[in-house]
């Protein structure tokens, strides 16, 4: 080995290890359960959450997927803003997970309220309000200054 290839050649290893030590994942998995606990990580369907207000805390990365137990319902309005947004190349994700659709039941309020959340996909989930008869005077979901929704 000549004595320049020596520099160029830990040059290369130094920034194989900055680009390795770079966060490049895909994002992580929330799991949302009638059977879990909201002081659980989410982090599971063995340790999911169990309210929508303790997803409501959470602050959701790019690439995020927000998951609800499959034919179960769940009270409350979902909240996100843009802190919870996504990039075109990461999506932030909100859908079920295991057998059918979840159900996000917001019932006089809004299911899903999203205010300058960016580049958000919202898919099999069900999103219900107590109806324009019993009282729900709000839009069953509102999406306020959003781009990239769908």
């Amino acid at each position: 080995m000549t004595k320049n290839a020596i520099p160029i050649l830990l040059l290369l290893l130094v920034c194989l290890w900055i680009t390795s030590c770079e966060e490049t994942g895909p994002g992580t998995s929330y799991f949302v359960s009638v059977n879990g606990d909201d002081s659980d990580s989410g982090l599971s369907p063995r340790k999911a959450w169990q309210s929508i207000d303790r997803v409501n805390e959470q602050d959701f990365e790019p690439g995020d997927r927000i998951l609800f137990q499959g034919g179960e319902t769940f009270t409350g309005t979902l909240m996100l803003s843009a802190e919870d947004s996504g990039i075109p190349s990461s999506r932030l994700i909100v859908a079920s997970y295991g057998e059918g659709r979840g159900v996000v039941a917001g019932e006089a309020l809004e299911a899903l309220k999203a205010d300058s959340c960016q580049f958000l996909t919202i898919e099999n989930l069900e999103l219900r309000g107590a109806g324009r008869k019993k009282g729900n005077c709000r839009d069953g979901l509102l999406i306020y200054q959003c781009d990239g929704v769908v």
